[in-house]
């Protein structure tokens, strides 16, 4: 090993001493994240459970078997702050963006949601130019992605349902992530709350967009919704029993939009609440 003779010492004593003034005279370095969001408040209000709520959801399911699959359609890219509060601005997420497929007994095939699309246009950030403005400016709002044999009729035919069976749809809210591929189920009834669809048709620029509300007018089957003037169901405000057979809830779930609805489902193997 080499040993430190007294010549090697002298300068490595100034450029210590160097580093040291150096980092006197630098700015103080945040002890936190200064794009980290401030957590939101815990919830106040919520409603008590009733007693008897397991023992109501349980008993009023008139209907004899109601199961669930889930369909992953791509992926979209978003800011971290955009998912959690304890995230960064910087912070890239990737999440799934799924499609639900219900076979309800009696109605048939239910979809919530249809995921992605297969044409670019309706996938904000999959054009090219949407792509150079995302490595450009770290935009990751709207950046989706999906594989061609991701679409929801791929993955549908693949499960080995048919497409054209699927009799209901029913939209969480209006994006891209539900909307992809809509009009390829022109025989559907296709659910949707009334607020969620009056809100996006004043938000969609004009001319018309692939996403506009109004290109889907006349090529699908709506039936619009208000979940906020149905009766409580559990800790939520609001819980429309679709069927009217205690098997699907749609829950009045606003913030993202003001009609974003989620789903409360009575399955076989027991409740989910698929949050939209």
């Amino acid at each position: 090993m080499r040993s430190l003779r007294p010549r090697n010492i002298v300068p490595l004593a100034a450029g210590a001493a160097g580093l040291l003034f150096l980092g006197a005279c630098l700015p103080e370095l945040p002890q936190r994240d200064p794009y980290l969001l401030k957590a939101p408040p815990a919830p106040a209000g919520i409603r008590e459970i009733p007693h008897t709520f397991a023992l109501r959801m349980l008993s009023e399911r008139a209907v004899k078997s109601v199961t669930m699959t889930v369909f992953d359609t791509g992926s979209i890219t978003t800011r971290g702050e955009g998912v959690s509060s304890r995230k960064s601005y910087q912070a890239q997420v990737k999440l799934a963006v799924p499609a639900f497929l219900i076979e309800h007994s009696d109605k048939g095939l239910i979809l919530f949601g249809t995921g992605l699309g297969s044409a670019a246009e309706r996938r904000p950030g999959a054009g090219l130019l949407d792509v150079v403005r995302f490595f450009s400016t770290g935009d990751y709002s709207f950046h989706y992605k999906q594989k061609k044999s991701k679409n929801l009729l791929r993955r549908l035919v693949s499960a080995g349902r048919n497409p054209t069976e699927v009799r209901w749809i029913i939209l969480p809210f209006w994006d891209p992530g539900a909307i992809g591929m809509l009009d390829a189920f022109p025989e559907a009834k296709v659910v949707i709350a009334r607020s969620e669809w009056d809100w996006r048709k004043s938000k969609e620029s004009k001319p018309p967009g692939p996403l506009d509300p109004g290109s889907f007018e006349g090529k699908v089957k709506f039936e619009f919704v208000d979940p906020r003037s149905a009766p409580a169901l559990g800790a939520f405000e609001n819980g429309l029993d679709l069927f009217k057979d205690g098997s699907l809830f749609l829950v009045d779930l606003p913030g993202r939009s003001p009609g974003n609805m989620g789903l409360w489902a009575n399955l076989d193997e027991g409740p989910v609440l698929l949050t939209g």
